[in-house]
This record gives structure tokens, sequence and C-alpha cells, in this order.
């Protein structure tokens, strides 16, 4: 059974009514569910998609390598969604027994900024963030303390590969490769940095594995 076959199997993925005062998704077949009150949503999810979309030809398989050589399971998403997610929540993996559906809460660009801002990135590295926090969740891993663990660990390699590039280089690709390395350096801190906060606390800031933009 897919998690869009009825609309009470994706309550129950979603957690109950939490979530339903506004929800569409659109699943990995093209299948599209929203519920009445899900206008915003539904205006939403094309940008989603494209961010998502984007993430995963780039960024995003060099994370599923990574995560497949590290043993760390492989990246399922069975939908991808807009929701009203509870104030402060960027982004969020639901997942059951079934499936496992990336919501991006509403006004989603403007909760990336603030979250960037909040921790010194630029927005792209802020959504590089955010999409591959929600990527490691979509691979199986429910502890926000080891999901920050190995987004430290990926950030770190990704830093020390451009490093290496930029040795053998000079010139605008030298500085290219540099700004690449310094980027992922900033990354990698803040992982490291909410690692530490541990996970009791991560865990008061996520919802059905989400992600807060506050301290």
């Amino acid at each position: 059974m897919t998690f869009l076959e009825n609309a009470s199997h994706l309550e129950t993925l979603l957690g109950g009514d939490t979530y339903l005062s506004g929800l569409a998704v659109k699943a990995a077949d093209g299948s599209m569910y929203a519920d009445g009150n899900s206008l915003q949503d539904r205006e939403q999810l094309p940008t989603i998609e494209n961010y998502v979309s984007s993430y995963l030809r780039t960024e995003g398989r060099e994370l599923a390598q990574y995560l497949q050589q590290k043993s760390k399971g492989k990246i399922k998403l069975d939908g991808i969604g807009s929701a009203k997610l509870p104030e402060g929540v960027v982004a969020a993996v639901a997942s059951n027994n079934y499936s496992r559906v990336l919501l991006a809460n509403r006004d989603f660009e403007s909760n990336v900024r603030q979250l960037a801002q909040n921790y010194g990135l630029n927005f792209d590295e802020g959504m590089t963030y955010v999409l591959s926090h929600e990527m490691v969740h979509a691979a199986g891993e429910h502890s926000e303390v080891k999901t920050e663990k190995t987004l430290t660990d990926y950030f770190m390699r990704q830093a020390g590969k451009y490093m290496r590039l930029a040795v053998g280089t000079k010139g605008e690709l030298q500085q290219d490769y540099q700004k690449q390395a310094q980027s992922y350096q900033r990354l990698a801190t803040v992982a490291k940095t909410r690692a530490a906060l541990g996970e009791e606390k991560l865990k008061g800031r996520a919802v059905v594995e989400g992600y807060y933009t506050n301290n």
C-alpha cells in the first residue's frame, strides 16, 4: 500500500489531525493528495519540488554516496509536500513502516532564510543544510544527534575535498574551490554545534523529524 492510497493512511502517517489544517503532497508516482484547506500548500508545492529535485541532482548525489559507503542507509522519499507545520519548523520527514514523506512548512523560503541568518549561513547554505538534514532522516536515521554527527563528518569531508582541489589550481578556479571548502566548513560547524546540544534538547525542537529555525 502506498501512502496516498487512502487519506486515513496519510493521516496516520502524519500523526492524526496535527498537520491537516493544510496539506498538499505529491507522490513519487505523480499522484496528488490535498485537503480542503491547502490552497497555499498547493501553490507552494512546485517550489519545494524544484528545490528538492535540484538538491538530489547535485549535493544529494554526493550525500547519498556517502551514506551508502558508511552503511547509513539509502535515501527513500515516497512523496514531497507542503503542510502547516508548527511554528518554527522549516521541514520534516514523516515516516512509518510504509513511507517517508518530506514536508516543508508554509513560507518555506522565508523559514530557510531565517534559519540561515540564525546560524551565520547564506541562503544557499541554509537550503543545503535543511535538505541534507532531512535526507539523513529519509535514509532511516531517527536520532537527531546521530544525524548531526553524520552531517558534521560529511561536510568536513567535502571541505577537505575542495581544499585538496584548491592546492593543485590557481586563479579564479582556486578561489572557487576555497570558497566551497569554507562553505562546507561553516556547515560542519553548525552540525557539530547542534550535535553537542544532546538528544533530549534536540528532540525538544523536533516534530516528526522536524527542523527548527530558532536556537
